[in-house]
This record gives C-alpha cells, structure tokens and sequence, in this order.
C-alpha cells in the first residue's frame, strides 16, 4: 500500500534540472523520471518535457527602416514625431493592443509633426511612421 501511495505522489511531482552537451542546452521542468535524451551523429531524441534551445537569431533594422526620434514616450495628449531629413509623404497610423487602427493622417513637407491626441486612454500603443516608401514602428504610452 505504502508503494502505491508513493507512486501516486511521484506522478504528481514536478522537479526541475538542466544541462549541457556539444549539442547545445536543456532543461526540463516535469517529471524527472519520464525524461530521457538520446545523442547520436549530431542528432538529438528528446523524450518527456525537454526541449532544446536551438536556433539563431538575427536582430537587424528592415532595410527600409529610418530614424525617427517620438517624444514625449510616455506622452499625456500630444508627441512630437522628429525626422532627420524634410519628407514630401508621411502617414502616421496608431493601434492599441488589439491591432484596431485609432489614428491615421497624411502630413506632407515635413520634418518634424505634432499629433494631438487628448481623447486617448491610458494604455500602450504601437505607432507606425511611414515617410516616403519607409518605415518606422515604435512603442507608445500614453498616461
């Protein structure tokens, strides 16, 4: 009877462990006893909950991207968009955190613009800044 209960609480233990190998790291959270892992010409067999942290990756500016300084971030009812150059098109788009489109407005001539935005609520808002065929996307706050 004494084995049975044991069992039973073995089964509802999580533990935690990691490592390392010529093939990268891992770690696993759950059941130590279910894991198992097999190496072989370079070649990984992950049993149980490890999951190996593979892949690289490459943090570079879109090749369309410019510079654009916004401030103030956070910003209470207006920010101020700063180019380094005078832009013949601008659009500026704003969307909350649903992805829904709350501002959108063309500008042209410019290298510098001020969007009022009083009615907006407290949250964080993703601001797309497009000048001339390029790009630019930042986070901002409103408070």
């Amino acid at each position: 009877m004494s084995t049975n209960a044991f069992a039973q609480l073995h089964h509802q233990t999580f533990g935690a462990g990691g490592g390392s190998s010529s093939n990268g790291i891992i770690f696993s959270v759950g059941q130590a006893s279910v894991v198992g892992n097999y190496f072989a010409q370079g070649y990984s067999i992950n049993q149980g909950f490890v999951q190996p942290i593979e892949g690289s990756y490459l943090f570079e500016s879109p090749k369309d991207s410019f510079d654009v300084r916004v401030y103030p971030n956070p910003f209470v009812e207006s920010f101020t968009a700063s180019f380094e150059k005078e832009f013949s098109s601008i659009t500026i788009i704003i969307q909350n955190t649903l992805g829904q489109t709350i501002y959108q407005k063309g500008y042209a001539n410019s290298n510098e613009i001020v969007v009022e935005l009083p009615d907006l609520s407290s949250q964080t808002y993703l601001v797309t800044i497009i000048a001339d065929d390029q790009t630019f996307k930042a986070k901002l706050i409103q408070r």
